[in-house]
């Protein structure tokens, strides 16, 4: 459901109109009627020759009931007469002559899908692709449609908190005191923490991600005790960040909580906190926890 979702988002920026001028073939299409499709599209195309859309379902039709040659044609008049979605009108393309085995067409119309924008990655899994799969250029090819699909996997500064992704232990002073579980989510754009205390006393889950208009890290963190922080971040160096939160104390006085994150080694980090009662002018020593990847631990 979830990749006809997503092929559907790519059609719809155009594909409004073909379900105002051509609703039959979009009905059919949906139900994956793809002969009653076929057969309204070309009814829909007779009235108007020159409709990008109306040439792309058709063609997107065609290439779904296997008529590979008949669909070629469409879909090249489709791209000729600058359909939005011009990088799924290239992808259509690819199946068409993979299936056929002109493997090198199928290569270049799949690289200009790429090219275009086309992040549908899971469309590859498309048999007609599997005569391929396992070449070098498909799967080059491929990595760039996946970018295309999860922009935040090729943007550097979404990688600068990794080294805290893993599953860990955390001691405090020599004692193991929780478990924390870090993952990179949605397409690598988010970090997020599920911490344990091991007695079960408290719980707490954050969201960190980089923040593109900011050009800083953010994180917010929610505890079982009801305490909730907004952090950002202040400074970085190598395998290092620092976030800063202001706000209140339970008493109400103001508090500012300093927190950094150090590598020290790939199977080390160590997580400071660092407490401010007078708007950050001098800095008291808070929680200072040793995170030591699970795998590691001897």
């Amino acid at each position: 459901m979830k990749t006809i979702y997503t092929i559907f988002i790519l059609m719809l920026g155009s594909g409004c109109l073909v379900a105002q001028s051509c609703p039959e073939g979009m009905d059919a299409f949906q139900a994956n009627d793809f002969d009653r499709a076929v057969r309204a599209f070309k009814a829909c195309h007779e009235k108007d020759n020159k409709e990008p859309t109306v040439l792309f379902m058709l063609g997107y039709s065609l290439t779904s009931n296997q008529a590979y040659d008949e669909a070629i044609p469409y879909l090249k008049a489709a791209i000729q007469a600058k359909y939005k979605s011009v990088g799924n009108a290239y992808f259509q393309l690819a199946r068409c002559y993979a299936a056929k085995g002109a493997l090198q067409n199928a290569f270049t119309q799949l690289s200009q899908a790429a090219d275009a924008g086309f992040p549908a990655v899971g469309r590859l899994d498309s048999s007609e692709f599997d005569v391929v799969r396992n070449s070098t250029e498909f799967i080059s090819i491929q990595e760039k449609i996946k970018a295309n699909a999860f922009p935040c996997l090729k943007n550097k500064e979404n990688a600068r908190f990794d080294f805290w992704v893993g599953e860990w232990e955390v001691y405090l002073k020599g004692k193991l005191i929780a478990k924390s579980t870090i993952r990179k989510a949605e397409g690598g754009c988010a970090i997020l923490e599920d911490y344990q205390v091991l007695n079960g006393s408290y719980s707490g889950h954050s969201i960190s991600y980089y923040n593109d208009r900011e050009k800083r890290w953010n994180q917010y963190w929610v505890g079982s005790a009801g305490d909730k922080s907004e952090y950002y971040e202040t400074e970085n160096y190598e395998d290092a960040l620092q976030f800063l939160t202001k706000g209140v104390d339970a008493k109400g006085d103001v508090a500012w909580t300093k927190m950094s994150y150090n590598q020290v080694d790939e199977n080390t980090v160590v997580q400071k906190l660092m407490v401010s009662k007078d708007e950050g002018v001098t800095w008291n020593a808070g929680f200072s926890g040793t995170y030591k990847r699970k795998k590691y631990v001897k």
